[in-house]
């Protein structure tokens, strides 16, 4: 008989089991549970066939910045199905748990990377366009002026530091403590510590890069600068390349510019997908930023959530959805678009056809948004 739910505690053995299913050693897989202080057994929701758990999916609850402000973000990752139960929809209804679960549970986005955004899109996320860039660079035309030096263990703390004032303002940064760094060296095997830093004081940074070699690449994991500060990424960005190797590379649109356009190799398709699970939390969240926007005056606007179209209200007393829709809502995708990059930025939506772009435009300004692949669940 088959059951869908939450795990519990004696499911880990089996789910660390199934995830070998992705044709990839258990040993690889384990620490995503093992040395990940946050997981708890029921963020692994589980399809059961009597005492066999034939498909899974992991939530990853986080924090994440969006505006200005922070929501409790869902991420969406270790969706696998056992070989022997593949073809049976297994995911789809494990999937429509989890939605009914994290719409309920003061989630306001879902965020996920797949290269099979059908399963997806069925309940809901919709996809968001990505910039990530394998560039050839030479180290000899990014020297900067800063002094790049090898980090230690001793220089984590003042990265994290750096990170969070670096990070405070761009959109799709996620807030991270030190046991989260650990986790990370270890879910990633990154293996010793590959971390360059550009110093300010003996115990704080200017700059900082992680980097792990990835198949043929150099994978930047993060980049810590200030936004704007171009010529200390290209410093970092140069001390990071490698003989014979390739940068993988993610980069806010105010670093933009440490890539040069004739050093980019390849743009690789996004896979991110987002949904919008409570438009009432996000609302809430960058209520304020959106208040300031419109100043004395008022603004209505209508958009698309995972639940169906919603109208957010601006003006003096704050900002609040609607019952009444005075114009066509904008479709999922660009709604998702302008929530996460804003109507202007370059990964923003077409707003061309739209009589409300004006309105838009004004209360979503572009963001410095960046997803970093250290975040990547």
């Amino acid at each position: 008989m088959l059951r869908f739910g939450p795990a519990a505690l004696g499911d880990i053995e089996a789910i660390l089991d199934l995830l070998t299913h992705y044709d990839m050693p258990r040993a690889a897989l384990e620490p995503y549970y093992r040395k990940d202080s946050s997981y708890r057994p029921e963020h692994s929701w589980i399809a059961r066939d009597n005492a066999e758990i034939l498909a899974h999916v992991r939530i990853y609850p986080r924090r994440m910045r969006l505006d200005g402000g922070v929501v409790r973000m869902a991420g969406i990752g270790n969706v696998v199905t056992a070989r022997h139960a593949r073809g049976r929809g297994l995911v789809r209804a494990l999937l429509e748990r989890v939605v009914e679960h994290v719409d309920t549970d003061d989630y306001a986005l879902s965020l996920l990377w797949t290269h099979v955004p059908g399963v997806y899109a069925t309940h809901g996320w919709r996809p968001l366009p990505q910039e990530s860039l394998i560039v050839q660079v030479d180290a000899a035309t990014h020297p900067g002026e800063e002094a790049v030096e090898p980090g230690t263990e001793h220089d984590v703390d003042a990265a994290l530091a750096l990170q969070e004032i670096a990070d405070a303002h761009r959109t799709g940064t996620l807030l991270r403590g030190r046991d989260e760094w650990d986790m990370q060296r270890w879910r990633l095997d990154e293996g010793d510590l590959d971390l360059r830093v550009v110093r300010q004081t003996t115990d704080s940074l200017r700059g900082y890069v992680r980097t792990r070699i990835r198949g043929e690449d150099v994978e930047v994991l993060e980049l810590g600068a200030m936004p704007g500060d171009v010529p200390l990424a290209r410093a970092l960005l140069g001390a990071s390349s490698r003989p014979a190797r390739r940068l993988h590379v993610t980069l806010p649109p105010s670093l933009r510019a440490a890539v040069l356009d004739h050093e980019i190799v390849e743009q690789l398709p996004s896979q991110l997908m987002v949904r919008v699970c409570s438009p009432e939390l996000l609302v809430h969240a960058i209520g304020g930023a959106l208040q300031e926007r419109v100043g004395a005056s008022a603004e209505t606007v209508s958009l698309w959530g995972a639940s169906g179209p919603f109208t957010l209200t601006v003006d003096a007393s704050g900002a609040r959805l609607d019952s009444v829709s005075r114009t066509t809502p904008l479709d999922g995708a660009r709604s998702c678009s302008l929530l996460l990059y804003g109507a202007a930025a370059p990964a923003g939506p077409n707003l061309e056809d739209r009589p409300d772009a004006t309105r838009l435009r004004r209360l979503f300004p572009p963001q410095d948004t960046v997803f970093w692949p250290v975040d990547r669940f």
